[in-house]
């Protein structure tokens, strides 16, 4: 991988599930604020990332019959939708750089606010 070393992921996943959020919330910050993969590997990653950790809560809520796909999957639809709308707006208005630096800035006080909050309840 890089001198970061295969590791990273595994703790991304791991400091993100004890604050309740997804591994690629941690992983896009760090990458992009490194400097040591370009912008669109550190999305790809990112995205893998938030996607395996769906899919496995999917599979396990499913299995445990707490999923409500009549509510589920319209909600995530319109979600992705919007988010994709807005996304297509920022992206036009702002430049990317500018764009990746206010998503890794979010990224990051967002993982901090959760981390507190983990912290705090313990």
């Amino acid at each position: 991988m890089t001198r970061l070393g295969p590791q990273w992921p595994t703790i991304a996943q791991f400091s993100g599930g004890i604050c309740g959020i997804g591994g690629g919330v941690v992983i896009k910050p760090l990458l992009d604020a490194t400097g040591i993969m370009s912008v669109s590997t550190v999305s790809f990653l990112s995205g893998l990332t938030v996607l395996a950790m769906a899919l496995i809560s999917v599979y396990k809520n499913r299995k445990t019959k707490e999923l409500d796909a009549k509510r589920s999957i319209p909600l995530g639809v319109a979600a992705g939708a919007i988010g994709g709308f807005v996304s297509a707006k920022l992206h036009r208005k702002l430049s990317a750089e500018t764009t990746d630096k206010l998503f890794s800035g979010l990224l990051v006080v967002i993982f901090l606010i959760c981390c507190y909050n983990a912290i705090k309840w313990m």
